[in-house]
């Protein structure tokens, strides 16, 4: 049984322009500079442009003026609708300062309408979708570096630790805790750490407190 062929994947342009030779002539040096490889929508009704808005879309060209609304608010609008892809602004002669401060508020980039060619369209659409990806890698890591110090925080919110000075009865070497108990000290050090104990004896408590065996070992090691 045969495969079918993987399609290849068109981007999706929209073009939002109350201009309709404006939104001509940019749609013209789209189709000439993709070649048919991505859908190219123009818009003249913004509304009409942000209600067909989804993830699908791939950039998105806003003009600065359109009617009542500006571009800044447009683009707000297209944030607001959960659309992340990159926006550049369209603006006419003497709006760069307003296209700059667009940019800074998250626009990807602007073309002067005087300055429109296949040329600058192309490089425009290359930086801001060569932008936009490493946006997403930045978010991408920034998210994994979040996930690590979460996970970093609650394995150290089950780390018990001592510190401070520890009251110890200087014979039975028993500690009092903060409501007046005296536990052993394996007890309390139990409680309060991820400290296990294994007992023994050492060799001076083994002489001590086991003499007989201590003796039968050391007789068993001198007959060797």
């Amino acid at each position: 049984m045969g495969t079918e062929p993987l399609r290849e994947y068109r981007r999706r342009y929209l073009v939002i322009d109350d201009d309709p030779g404006d939104l001509e002539i940019l749609r013209r040096l789209l189709d000439e500079i993709l070649a048919g490889k991505a859908e190219v929508a123009t818009f003249t009704d913004v509304d009409a442009a942000l209600s067909g808005l989804d993830s699908t879309v791939d950039l998105i060209f806003v003009d600065y003026l359109l009617g009542e609304k500006t571009g800044l608010e447009v683009f707000a609008g297209i944030r607001d609708r959960g659309c992340e892809c990159p926006v550049v602004l369209l603006t006419g002669q003497g709006s760069e300062q307003l296209a700059v401060e667009a940019m800074k508020a998250g626009a990807a980039d602007y073309v002067v309408k005087e300055s429109l060619s296949a040329a600058t369209i192309d490089r425009v659409v290359v930086s801001a979708l060569a932008k936009f990806a490493l946006e997403q890698q930045v978010k991408l890591h920034q998210q994994h570096l979040a996930d690590k110090v979460r996970e970093l925080q609650h394995a150290l919110d089950h780390v018990k630790t001592l510190e401070g000075p520890l009251p110890i009865c200087m014979h039975c070497k028993k500690i009092r805790d903060d409501h007046g108990r005296w536990d052993q000290i394996e007890q309390y050090i139990v409680q309060r750490s991820d400290v296990d104990f294994s007992h023994g004896v050492c060799p001076e408590c083994l002489e001590e407190h086991y003499p007989a065996y201590s003796s039968r070992k050391a007789s068993t090691v001198a007959e060797k």
